[in-house]
């Protein structure tokens, strides 16, 4: 092992045990839920923007478009016009800075409450489909950091998953949020400094040229550079996935709701969203050079670039900055998980105890873990563990707070809607069903290419269905007002 792998490897052990000892001593200043969940809901703009970006900008940003960008060439452009692109500019610029002004835990609590009247049927199976991208991006963070302990120190792969999840898990279920943001700041930086050297190293790798880029890639094989490439059923699954589910990403909504104040909402997420549409845009292209080079490379891309064709310098902040990326996003998605069986499943109406709750509240970051352990075991991408979470939250939440807040009356000073509560519980049954369906059976996977149109489709067409030819009883409707 070189001088170089030794020093990253020293960095990455060192990093791991700040972390532990960060949630060890975050852990004293967890008083209740919203200091477990939202960290007092007191985060300022740059502190927001550090977090934000760390936390979206993990595995799949870094290391998960590069293998796209390896694996399908052009056409990995579509879930970057879905997500990082259209998603992010929509979020940035209108929904965060509404979402600010809202003291809520969860995208769930925030359709129940505001568009559903409080219905805890609502919550509880909106929890549930909130609860499968956490799990999943938690997943895909750990395949990332593994990569690096493979290729770097010839870790086995599944010790290196084992490894990384121990320590993560353990300083998010310790520290909550609180932890979370604390340690997100640092690793903020990292990530952006690793950013721009692995961003100019990798496009000298074709001499920051696209045409050079074309005809590598051209000639290892010409579909590469063909945007119609997947299909149009493939084409048009990518796009929506992304977009839905980038919208839906449990992420955002949750840096939304810690956030200090709108201000604050506005200036770290439009940050946030300028430098992460330019990662991800350089990123896809430099995994495609990678690919030309090493053509089975696929998901391990980047790594390999950096390893093999970049200056052995940053090998160290590969190292850092993937440990940092991924474990920023990993933890993000663990606590929010977290709150979607605590704060939607398990107990919605607030009856446990603060002490309970965050009782509760640390057992079920640690299950929520182990989850994503099994899947970051099973899946064969770090985007294609990714695709079924944002499929089944997209496909159905995003339909639901779109209907929601248009049919809701925004000028009655009790909640007052055109849409039928029953109807929404339906809707978000249904499309739910359908989106696991179509997304986990083979047969079914290959009729609609995944579970984003079913859902979409099926939650929408049942909602508006429902909300024809039913309307709510009273005792539904009061139950729900309260």
């Amino acid at each position: 092992m070189d001088g170089y792998r030794v020093a990253a490897l020293i960095l990455i052990v060192s990093y791991m045990i700040l972390c532990l000892g960060v949630g060890f001593v975050k852990k004293s200043v967890i008083t209740n839920r919203q200091d477990y969940f939202l960290a007092g809901k007191k985060t300022a703009l740059i502190v927001l923007f550090f977090t934000t970006f760390a936390s979206s900008s993990g595995a799949g940003n870094f290391i998960g478009q590069a293998g796209r960008g390896s694996l399908m060439g052009v056409s990995a452009y579509w879930w970057f016009l879905g997500e990082a692109f259209l998603a992010w500019i929509i979020f940035g610029m209108i929904i965060a800075p509404y979402l600010a002004k809202f003291k809520y835990m969860t995208m769930p609590q925030y359709i129940a409450e505001e568009l559903c009247g409080g219905d805890m049927v609502v919550r509880k199976v909106a929890g549930f489909a909130a609860l499968m991208p956490n799990i999943v991006w938690a997943g895909g963070q750990i395949m990332g950091l593994s990569y690096v302990l493979d290729q770097l120190f010839g870790i086995d792969y599944r010790i290196a998953v084992l490894v990384t999840s121990v320590v993560f898990i353990y300083y998010t279920v310790q520290g909550g949020l609180e932890a979370v943001i604390y340690t997100d700041t640092y690793q903020g930086i990292i990530q952006i400094a690793l950013a721009v050297f692995v961003i100019f190293f990798g496009l000298k790798t074709f001499g920051f040229n696209p045409s050079i880029l074309k005809e590598r890639v051209v000639d290892m094989d010409p579909t590469h550079w063909d945007l119609g490439a997947l299909g149009f059923k493939a084409t048009i699954s990518s796009f929506f996935v992304a977009f839905f589910g980038g919208l839906a990403n449990p992420i955002l909504w949750n840096r939304a709701f810690a956030a200090k104040d709108v201000r604050a909402a506005k200036g770290a997420f439009r940050l946030s969203m300028i430098s992460t549409i330019v990662l991800v845009f350089f990123i896809i292209s430099i995994g495609m050079s990678a690919s030309t080079m090493n053509p089975g490379v696929g998901d391990q891309a980047l790594v390999w670039l950096i390893i093999n064709k970049m200056p052995k310098f940053l090998t160290v902040l590969l190292g850092l900055g993937v440990a940092g990326a991924t474990m920023s996003t990993a933890d993000t998605h663990l606590n929010a998980g977290a709150a979607n069986i605590v704060v939607d499943i398990i107990d919605p109406e607030e009856k446990l105890s603060e002490e309970q709750a965050i009782k509760y509240s640390r057992y079920a970051t640690f299950f929520a873990g182990i989850i994503a352990v099994g899947g970051a075991m099973t899946f064969p991408t770090i985007y294609d563990l990714a695709a079924v979470g944002y499929a089944i939250c997209g496909g159905v939440l995003i339909p639901l707070f779109v209907m929601g807040y248009i049919m809701k009356d925004k000028t009655a000073k009790t909640f007052k809607s055109k849409l039928s509560i029953k109807a929404a519980r339906f809707g978000i049954i249904v499309g739910g069903v359908s989106a696991c369906l179509f997304e986990l059976v083979p047969a079914l996977n290959a009729v609609a290419a995944g579970g984003i149109i079913p859902a979409i489709v099926f939650t929408i067409g049942t909602t508006l269905l429902v909300n024809l030819a039913v309307k709510d009883d009273e005792d539904i409707s009061s139950q729900a007002a309260r």
